[in-house]
C-alpha cells in the first residue's frame, strides 16, 4: 500500500465528507448522509473509532451549515467484500462493535463489487442488448442499485438511503458510508445518489468523486464507474430520467487512471477531462 493511497484508509477527521440532510417530517430535525474511508483504528486489532468518527461527522455537517449533535442513531454501511482476506478483520471490528453497543446504532453490510460490464462499447452498446439489461439491472446487478417491488426485502439500497433520510424517528438517523478508502465502492454508492436523489448531472457527478480525495484528486474505479454507467442507463429507460451520460471519464484503475468505459474521443476535453471539475 503506497503513502498516498494509505493517508486516505482511515477516517483522520478531514476525510469524512458530507454528504446529505433531509428533514425528518415538521419537527425541524434533519437525518443526515455523510462518506469517507474506515472508521477504525489504523492497527490490528482493529477497533471501531466511534469517537472520532462522530466528531468528523460533526465537524463536517458544521462546514455545511447544519447542527449535528448526539444523541443519535449511527447506520454503518459497510461496502467491503468478504473476498478480500485483509478486509475480513474489518468487517468483524465492525460489526462486533454494533453487537456490543446497540443503543449506539446498527450496522450494515452492503458488499459492493461494481462490473465489468461496459454498456456504452459493443456489443452491449446494441440498444435492444443494452435497453435489456439496463431494464433488468435489479436482476443481474449484485449491488443492488434498482429499486425493487415494495413487498421485496430488503429494498434496493438507493431506496433504503432515503427511506432512512425520511424516517421521523426520536432520534436522527446518521448514516456513515465507507469502503476502505472512501474512494472507489463508495464512489459507486454515492454516485448512485449523486445521480437519483441530489439531481447532479453525469459530469457534475464524476467530478464530485474525482475531487473527494483533493488536495490529490483521482477518479473513482473502473468497475465501479460502469456501475453507476449502467445506473445512469437505468435512471434514464425505467424512471424518465434525462441524464446526458455519453460523455466519457477516467476511471482509476492499474496502472494508472485510464478511460476504461466508452473512449477518450466522446470527452470534449480529452487532453484534460477534469477542466470543468477545476472550478470552486
Amino acid at each position: 500500500m503506497s503513502a498516498d493511497i494509505h493517508e486516505y484508509i482511515f477516517v483522520d477527521g478531514l476525510n469524512v465528507r458530507f454528504v446529505d440532510a433531509v428533514p425528518s417530517g415538521g419537527s425541524g430535525q434533519f437525518n443526515f448522509l455523510f462518506r469517507g474511508p474506515n472508521p477504525l483504528t489504523p492497527t490490528q486489532p482493529y477497533q471501531f473509532n466511534y469517537d472520532l468518527l462522530t466528531a468528523s461527522m460533526e465537524n463536517a455537517a458544521q462546514a455545511a451549515g447544519f447542527n449535528l449533535q448526539q444523541p443519535y442513531h449511527l447506520i454503518d454501511i459497510n461496502l467491503l467484500q468478504w473476498e478480500n482476506a485483509n478486509e475480513v478483520p474489518m468487517i468483524e471490528a465492525e460489526y462486533q462493535f454494533f453487537q456490543d453497543r446497540p443503543d449506539l446504532g446498527e450496522f450494515q453490510f452492503w458488499e459492493t463489487n461494481g462490473t465489468g460490464l461496459c454498456p456504452v462499447e459493443p456489443p452491449l452498446s446494441d440498444p435492444e442488448v443494452q435497453n435489456y439489461l439496463a431494464t433488468n439491472l435489479a436482476i443481474w446487478l449484485t449491488d443492488r442499485l434498482a429499486d425493487l417491488p415494495p413487498d421485496q426485502q430488503p429494498p434496493g439500497r438507493m431506496q433504503q438511503l432515503r427511506a432512512w433520510l425520511e424516517a421521523e424517528n426520536d432520534r436522527p438517523n446518521v448514516i456513515y458510508a465507507h469502503c476502505e478508502g472512501g474512494i472507489d465502492r463508495t464512489g459507486e454508492l454515492m454516485g448512485a445518489y449523486y445521480l437519483r436523489w441530489l439531481g447532479k448531472t453525469w459530469a457534475e457527478m464524476n467530478c464530485l468523486n474525482y475531487r473527494i480525495t483533493e488536495p490529490k484528486p483521482r477518479p473513482f474505479g473502473c468497475n465501479n464507474y460502469r456501475a453507476v454507467l449502467w445506473y445512469a442507463i437505468y435512471l434514464n429507460k425505467v424512471l424518465g430520467f434525462d441524464l446526458n451520460y455519453n460523455e466519457a471519464f477516467p476511471c482509476s484503475d492499474w496502472p494508472e487512471p485510464h478511460f476504461g468505459c466508452g473512449s477518450a474521443s466522446s470527452n470534449p476535453n480529452p487532453d484534460n477531462p477534469w477542466v470543468a471539475c477545476e472550478g470552486p
